[in-house]
This record gives C-alpha cells, sequence and structure tokens, in this order.
C-alpha cells in the first residue's frame, strides 16, 4: 500500500503495468515482424498467421493495461491521496511539457520553411 505524509509527495506502490506494457509492445512488434517478412519470403510463409495473432494480442495488453493504469491514476486523484501543492507542481509541469513542444514545433516548422525557401528550385527567398 501507498504511504503518504504531511511533509512528503505522495509514492504509490510498485506497479506490474510498465512490464505487462513492455510485454505487450514486444509481442506487437514481433508480430508485425514476422507479418512483414513473410510477406518478401515465402520461406517464412509459416510465421505469417503467428504474427497477426501476436499483433492482436500486443494490442490488447497494450490498450487493456493503459486503461487499468489511468484508471488507478484518476482513482488516486479522486480519492484525495494527494495534497493541493502537489496537483499544482503536476498543473505546471504539464504547463511547461506543453510550452516545450509549442516551442520544438515551431523551430521544427521554421527549420522546414526555411529550407523550402532557401534550397527549393523556383522559390526565391524572401
Amino acid at each position: 500500500m501507498a504511504t503518504h505524509s504531511n511533509n512528503q509527495y505522495y509514492v504509490p506502490h510498485g506497479s506490474i503495468y510498465p512490464a505487462v506494457i513492455a510485454a505487450g509492445l514486444l509481442s506487437l512488434a514481433s508480430g508485425f515482424i514476422f507479418s512483414v517478412a513473410t510477406d518478401k519470403s515465402k520461406d517464412l510463409a509459416y510465421l505469417q498467421a503467428p504474427g497477426k495473432w501476436m499483433m492482436i494480442l500486443g494490442a490488447i495488453l497494450i490498450l487493456s493495461m493503459v486503461f487499468k493504469w489511468m484508471g488507478a491514476v484518476i482513482t488516486e486523484s479522486v480519492t484525495g491521496q494527494f495534497k493541493g501543492w502537489e496537483d499544482k507542481s503536476f498543473r505546471i509541469g504539464m504547463i511547461v511539457f506543453i510550452c516545450s513542444e509549442v516551442a520544438f514545433f515551431a523551430a521544427f516548422f521554421r527549420c522546414a520553411v526555411l529550407y523550402a525557401c532557401t534550397f527549393s528550385a523556383g522559390i526565391r527567398r524572401l
């Protein structure tokens, strides 16, 4: 069970969700590789059917664990296991993350436009 004191952050108990999601990703990727490999080589045709089922199993594992994990996070929040200052720090962290994503995409698209204007044939630099 998780512990909580008035002076420290809430530290949740250990979770099996990351390990199960990793197994689901391995199954999904392996199934995809098996399916793609059978398209190129007829010698590996026996892997096509298991590849399809491995992808389905991986996708089901990933989706079910994401829903269970998010359900646990929502339950922790709704039951009041977080204090006000923890909630505020989560919100500030999300604001900083969104700002960094906006800055990254602004820089990326600016570089793309600059490249298109500078190096593309038929377009003059503005």
